[in-house]
């Protein structure tokens, strides 16, 4: 695979790039998790102790610590890797990239997803299925915000842009390019 995809046991997906970010948290996250080294973004270190088990504890530590830096590390660009040269915290290299990527993390980021996702029409020759995913990709990371996209707007969009039926009518070009419902034309004007 060219250089621009992290490979590894646990799974292969594009670098973290300036245009990826909620797609690599998720393939990231799932790889951190399968290395069962997601805690070491959270947890705080194990208390200090000479018994065996806290060696043993800090040592697990450790290691998942180890782990969670180095598949940050390589699963992103040369250019994005720049930014934290040196730095060996997780949670430090975590929210770093949060913060200069998650275009959730701002209002202003929300908006625009959410401005996005009802602009979004079906490409020529595209599959629903294809074109549904395309709006989950902006939907999902709005979910739990001010912004988020309740199900009930989301279907109609589906429905409108894609010529579905709706309450028996359907959906057809009008002169003004994409537009009513067969019905709801016909109620307006007197005729189909």
């Amino acid at each position: 695979m060219p250089s621009n995809f992290y490979n590894s046991k646990y799974g292969n997906f594009e670098k973290l790039n300036k245009l990826n970010y909620l797609r690599w948290r998720d393939d990231i996250t799932g790889v951190l998790m399968s290395m069962e080294a997601y805690e070491a973004l959270t947890e705080q270190p194990p208390p200090n102790g000479n018994t065996a088990a806290a060696r043993a504890a800090t040592a697990a530590y450790t290691t998942r610590r180890a782990k969670a830096v180095t598949a940050i590390r390589l699963s992103v660009t040369n250019e994005i890797r720049t930014l934290f040269e040196g730095n060996q915290n997780p949670v430090e290299l975590w929210d770093i990239l949060k913060k200069q990527f998650d275009s959730t993390a701002s209002q202003a980021g929300r908006t625009k997803l959410n401005m996005e996702f009802y602009s979004i029409r079906p490409e020529t020759n595209e599959s629903i299925t294809a074109y549904t995913a395309r709006l989950k990709h902006y939907r999902q990371p709005l979910h739990g915000t001010e912004e988020e996209i309740p199900d009930r707007p989301h279907q109609p969009h589906i429905r409108y842009y894609t010529g579905l039926f709706q309450d028996g009518h359907t959906h057809h070009q009008t002169s003004a390019g994409r537009g009513a419902y067969a019905g709801q034309h016909h109620r307006r004007t007197g005729s189909v």
